[in-house]
């Protein structure tokens, strides 16, 4: 989970069906605490969480983390460099992964899946371990297709090799979604939590937008990836 008085992103495990935990591991630190604001989710901001995945068998003991934050590039480590509304800001919000070949007692350093140029946000990620294959899957909201930094799309890469290296980014979604239009904002509903669900080389994603300026609705789309074909990939 992350924290939000230090910034960082904790783990601690049970070996025995949860009756007791280790003590914590560091996973992470953050640059920024709870929530951001960024121009398509700056009345309600995006959270700071965690989605996480294990995979072991004979020779793996894997345990796999992702979350959003700040970019950490100059001018953007720090609350105070959040872009809030403004969408020529430079500080951006991407997703960031790390992974532990050691059944989480160790950590690897923390890296950025898919770090574009340009001026877009990535926010509500998810990740997935497939458990016939090992695979991973992380999908994430990514506003890289409006030059307006509002209207976001919904993306996914996988990585076939316990996290080393990641497919690039391919869209799910087949329309945009703009949530900061009038109108849009009755609560909580849209992003904090996307899902995923991966099994045999195939993956079910689920997010919820408002497409065309309708009312807030649940999507899913079968993705299927032809280079996870057997147990080991």
């Amino acid at each position: 989970w992350p924290t939000t008085g230090n910034r960082r992103i904790i783990m601690r495990k049970s070996t025995d069906g949860g009756n007791t935990y280790a003590p914590f591991v560091e996973v992470a630190t953050t640059f920024d605490g709870f929530d951001i604001g960024i121009p398509s989710f700056n009345s309600r901001r995006a959270f700071i969480y965690v989605s996480a995945g294990a995979y072991r068998n004979a020779s793996k003991n894997m345990v796999y983390a992702a979350w959003t934050d700040l970019s950490g590039d100059a001018g953007c480590t720090a609350a105070a460099n959040e872009p809030g509304a403004n969408v020529a800001s430079t500080c951006k919000m991407r997703v960031f992964f790390a992974r532990s070949t050691d059944g989480g007692a160790t950590w690897s350093p923390k890296v950025k899946l898919n770090n574009q140029a340009g001026l877009n946000d990535q926010f509500s990620q998810w990740l997935a371990v497939d458990e016939t294959t090992g695979a991973i899957g992380v999908i994430y909201q990514d506003t890289v297709g409006d030059p307006g930094r509002k209207k976001s799309d919904v993306w996914y890469q996988r990585s076939f090799d316990d996290g080393v290296t990641w497919s690039a980014a391919e869209k799910v979604t087949t329309a945009q979604t703009d949530e900061t239009i009038a109108g849009a904002d009755s609560g909580n509903q849209y992003g904090d939590y996307n899902g995923l669900s991966s099994y045999a080389g195939v993956l079910f994603p689920s997010w919820t937008d408002r497409r065309d300026g309708l009312r807030e609705e649940i999507y899913t789309a079968k993705i299927v990836d032809p280079a996870c074909t057997a147990p080991g990939v």
